[in-house]
């Protein structure tokens, strides 16, 4: 079944790339994640994948099985999206940005859970640390749902690799 042509229609018109991949062919973007400040800020995460990743500069995370690496990176904007500030790399994927109190977090999977904070808005970011050690998780981004105080994020634990 063919789609009427007038359904057929760019989500926008207009838009701003956050990211282009120098090597679409070797260097993957994917699992994007945006989280909106009340001063109006805008984060951004994503994650790089792919053979050409490490070649790339910044921290890393390998499995070490594929050779492959993966890189998770944060952006800022001040203007709406229309321009883009590079914050920082970090060594995991499957990110997600959320705040709680007054930091900002980004958490993800490098095999374990690992999770970086922000006490100034995105502008720096603290090193990486496990919440886990020696599990396997699993996730792609998804929704951060706030309730009664707390944060409910979900992730998958992958049970068959222990």
């Amino acid at each position: 079944m063919t789609p009427h042509p007038q359904c057929i229609r760019p989500l926008a018109d207009e838009f701003t790339v956050l990211y282009e991949s120098p090597d679409p062919a070797r260097i993957y973007a994917y699992s994007p994640g945006i989280f909106r400040l009340p001063g109006g800020r805008l984060v951004a995460t994503f994650d790089l994948g792919g053979p050409g990743v490490r070649e790339l500069p910044g921290v890393k995370w390998s499995r070490g099985e594929s050779g492959y690496a993966w890189q998770g990176r944060v952006h800022t904007s001040d203007d709406g999206g229309l321009t883009w500030q590079h914050r920082t790399d970090f060594p995991f994927i499957h990110a997600r940005p959320f705040a709680a109190g007054k930091s900002l977090y980004v958490l993800g999977q490098a095999g374990d859970l690992t999770i970086i904070r922000s006490e100034d808005d995105g502008e720096t970011w603290s090193p990486p640390v496990r919440l886990t050690e020696g599990q396997h998780w699993h996730q792609a981004p998804c929704n951060v749902h706030y309730a009664h105080g707390c944060v409910y994020l979900v992730m998958e634990r992958r049970t068959r690799f222990e």
